[in-house]
């Protein structure tokens, strides 16, 4: 609610809108962008975070096959990963980027 202009709350309450209708129709609204906001970084941290994790303790995987390539010096298959890692990050930022368009229109 400390996001949220302060006008919002006080015409919400002038209608006498009761505690569900000012959170259904004024809260909840004004959070689904900060709300997407974190959804999109949970999204990079979070496949920054599986290549790491598949570098330190996998026998499969992307991470595997960058951390496998950088100690037998294979220079072009550990490019291949890391391209593949940022062609899935852009690819998730767009789907992203697309689903806040529909959501939050007013954005």
């Amino acid at each position: 609610m400390l996001e949220i202009n302060r006008i919002y709350l006080d015409v919400g309450r002038n209608f006498r809108a009761n505690p569900w209708q000012v959170f259904r129709t004024i809260a909840l609204p004004g959070a689904v962008p900060h709300i997407m906001s974190g959804i999109k970084l949970g999204f990079g941290l979070g496949l920054m975070l599986i290549a790491i994790a598949e570098m330190i303790g996998s026998k499969s995987g992307l991470g595997y096959m960058i951390w496998n390539a950088w100690e037998l010096l294979s220079v072009e298959q550990m490019y291949v990963g890391l391209i593949v890692i940022a062609i899935l990050g852009y690819g998730i930022s767009l789907l992203l980027n697309e689903i806040e368009r529909k959501l939050i229109p007013w954005k």
